[in-house]
């Protein structure tokens, strides 16, 4: 591509000279230079992409329809979950930080004496009360098998093992809709979103679980724990939002879009 515009660059340099010497020069060389320039795509001067760049082409790579669409599947929300009516024939849940932590701290689960998140939720806590909820469900003979959670910052979705696949798909789908929807655009601009995530953390803070790690291009991490495996990823935080009314509702219907559901 150097080369092109080095010899673009002379081709100026002596039309310049030419027309200096005779003004009457052929249109014909001044099309060509014309043409030369405008070959040249503004996108091969690009050599080092953006890390939100790289982190939504790598998205795009990974978000594949599931191989089997699921035909029926409850979905619970945090206002119905308390009920015994509802909770026991729930598949599916979607929930944000404040509802995670409350369902900790009404049914004493872990982490239920940290009265408020500070900052970012910690990944580590966050996945202590997925499983917990995931655990505590299967005891009860629940239908629930999924969790959707969702924050600023980024998403975790914890599903028992043999109940759910494509869940990386999945996970990056909600993700990819939480940037784009807020920004109010069809795809993800980099130049109108922000990282805040955590890109290396710890998986557990009862038992110091594994440290797991993220990046441009490998943005879900994926870990297993007592027959429940989470899959991560980072959202890319619009900077001006547009739109926020429904978009957790967006995110969890996104998520279950492109999860399959396997028959047992």
């Amino acid at each position: 591509m150097w080369v092109k515009t080095i010899c673009v660059g002379l081709m100026a340099l002596a039309v310049g000279l030419l027309h200096h010497l005779q003004p009457n020069i052929l249109e014909a060389a001044q099309d060509y230079l014309s043409s030369s320039l405008q070959s040249i795509s503004p996108r091969e001067s690009i050599s080092n992409p953006s890390f939100e760049e790289s982190l939504s082409a790598a998205w795009d790579k990974l978000i594949a329809a599931p191989a089997k669409h699921w035909g029926k599947i409850a979905v619970g929300y945090p206002s119905l979950f308390f009920g015994q009516q509802v909770f026991p024939v729930i598949s599916s849940l979607g929930l944000n930080e404040q509802e995670l932590l409350f369902l900790s701290q009404s049914a004493s689960g872990p982490h239920s004496t940290v009265p408020a998140w500070s900052g970012i939720p910690d990944v580590g806590i966050v996945s202590d009360i997925l499983l917990w909820i995931l655990k505590s469900s299967a005891q009860e003979n629940s239908a629930l098998t999924r969790v959707h959670f969702h924050t600023l910052a980024y998403h975790i979705i914890a599903t028992v093992d043999g109940f759910w696949g494509n869940q990386v798909a999945a996970v990056a789908a909600g993700a990819r809709v939480a940037g784009a929807q807020a920004c109010a655009t069809e795809i993800i601009e980099p130049s109108r979103v922000m990282l805040k995530s955590p890109l290396e953390f710890s998986t557990s803070r009862t038992d110091m679980g594994p440290t797991a790690r993220v990046s441009a291009k490998e943005p879900v991490a994926v870990w297993h724990k007592g027959g429940v495996s989470f899959h991560f990823t980072p959202v890319l935080i619009c900077k001006d939002p547009v739109r926020t009314v429904g978009l957790g509702d967006a995110i969890s219907a996104e998520g279950l879009l492109f999860s399959e559901a396997k028959t047992q």
